[in-house]
C-alpha cells in the first residue's frame, strides 16, 4: 500500500493581520494596551495582550523597522526627541515672568519657556495698545518626565513601577538622577543627550 503523502504545512506566520494593525496603531502613541484595543482585541484582556505582543519578536522588529523609516521621513532623532522632552521636563517656571512677576510677552520668552506653552489668554485694554498677556497654559511637565524616563529606560522592564504621572517635581528629579548616573556609569555622556 502506497503511504499517503502528508499535505505541507503553510508557514506559521508570527505577523497576521490583526498585528499589523497592532503595530501600526502602537506607533500612533506607543501605548500597547490602547494599541491592542483599537486593533481589535479583547478590551478585557488588552493591557495583557499589548504587552505580550510586544514580546513577539516579528512584532518587536515590525515595531522597530517602522519607528526607524518614520523617524527617517520625519528628519527626527530619538537623541533629539529626549532633549525635547528632557528641556520640557526641567524649564524653570520663574523664566517667563519678569521682575515684577506678570507673564513675559512669548517674543522674550527662552527657548525652553516657549517649548512648554500650549496656549495663552490675553487682555486688549483701550486706546488701540497691543494685546497682553495675561496667562499662559503650560504642558505638564510630570508627563514630560514620565515619557522621558521610558525614553531613558527609567522603568523596569516588567512595568511593576508605578507612572510619575502623579508623582511630586521632587520624585520625578531623584529617579531621572538616579538613572542619569546609572547612564553616566555606563559611559554615556549625558549632558549631550540633553544639550546642556
Amino acid at each position: 500500500m502506497a503511504a499517503k503523502k502528508k499535505a505541507a504545512k503553510k508557514p506559521v506566520t508570527k505577523l497576521t493581520a490583526k498585528r499589523l494593525r497592532f503595530i501600526e496603531e502602537y506607533l500612533i502613541d506607543c501605548d500597547a494596551t490602547k494599541a491592542a484595543k483599537r486593533a481589535g482585541f479583547s478590551e478585557k484582556t488588552a493591557h495583557q495582550t499589548g504587552y505580550e505582543l510586544l514580546r513577539v519578536p516579528e512584532v518587536a522588529e515590525k515595531i522597530a523597522e517602522r519607528q526607524k523609516y518614520i523617524s527617517g521621513l520625519a528628519d527626527v532623532s530619538t537623541v533629539e526627541v529626549v532633549r525635547q522632552l528632557a528641556r520640557m521636563a526641567f524649564f524653570n517656571p520663574k523664566d517667563m515672568f519678569d521682575e515684577d512677576g506678570d507673564p513675559l510677552p512669548i517674543h522674550k520668552l527662552p527657548d525652553d519657556a516657549a517649548l512648554v506653552i500650549q496656549g495663552f489668554k490675553t487682555r486688549k485694554e483701550a486706546g488701540g495698545d497691543p494685546a497682553t498677556i495675561t496667562e499662559y497654559k503650560m504642558s505638564d511637565r510630570n508627563s514630560a518626565a514620565d515619557k522621558l524616563m521610558k525614553h531613558l529606560g527609567g522603568y523596569e522592564k516588567d512595568n511593576s513601577q508605578q507612572s510619575l504621572a502623579n508623582a511630586s517635581t521632587q520624585d520625578i528629579q531623584a529617579a531621572l538622577a538616579q538613572k542619569i548616573t546609572q547612564l553616566s556609569a555606563q559611559g554615556l555622556d549625558v549632558s549631550k543627550l540633553i544639550g546642556k
